[in-house]
């Protein structure tokens, strides 16, 4: 039998602090010994290990078993977490469920410099995340965001992806309020 930890939180009287679509849910926000200087970007934000410090709203649990319900947040940030689940697509699922209308994620590509890192169990492709949602039936936008220039001097113009940047649009409508100004670049598809 599986534990969520921490208590399913009431999300009355958390007011918004002004995100442009409600309440937003930062999943995996850090804080913790192990990266004590993040900043936490939600009204309500959690982690499966405890902060060192005060965190707002903070709840202990598990990206894989948040204890939300169904479209509980407007947004659901997730920055450099997805790659340290056993279980990436479960994790994804669950961002989505949690998420009236966006989900925004951040994480390394395969060809990051800490690729290597002990406790990352995952590594990323733009495909992976492309795939995932359409599986899912989310509108979005996945593309690299930052890059490293290969180190040979004389192909300076080689560059390899090592973020990828993840915008997914939950609700039909929700496209009309988003503002990806990178459209071009978004696959859309019918949420089944």
């Amino acid at each position: 039998m599986k534990r969520k930890l921490g208590v399913t939180p009431s999300l009355r009287g958390i007011s918004s602090r002004q995100h442009d679509n409600g309440i937003m849910l930062d999943v995996g926000c850090g804080g913790n010994a192990q990266w004590p200087d993040s900043i936490p970007r939600g009204d309500v934000n959690c982690d499966i290990l405890r902060p060192v410090r005060r965190i707002p709203n903070f709840v202990l649990c598990d990206a894989l078993h948040l204890p939300f319900r169904n479209g509980s947040f407007q947004e659901v940030y997730s920055n450099h977490v997805i790659e340290h689940v056993k279980n990436p697509y479960k994790m994804l699922k669950e961002l989505v469920r949690v998420s009236a209308l966006q989900v925004h994620i951040y994480c390394p590509h395969r060809f990051h410099p800490y690729r290597k890192v002990r406790n990352h169990k995952c590594h990323f492709t733009k495909t992976w995340f492309a795939q995932a949602l359409d599986k899912l039936g989310i509108y979005h936008s996945v593309r690299y965001s930052n890059f490293r220039y290969f180190p040979h001097p004389f192909t300076p113009f080689v560059r390899l992806p090592i973020e990828i940047e993840v915008h997914g649009v939950i609700s039909p409508f929700g496209s009309l309020l988003s503002d990806l100004s990178y459209a071009h670049h978004d696959k859309k598809v019918r949420r089944g």
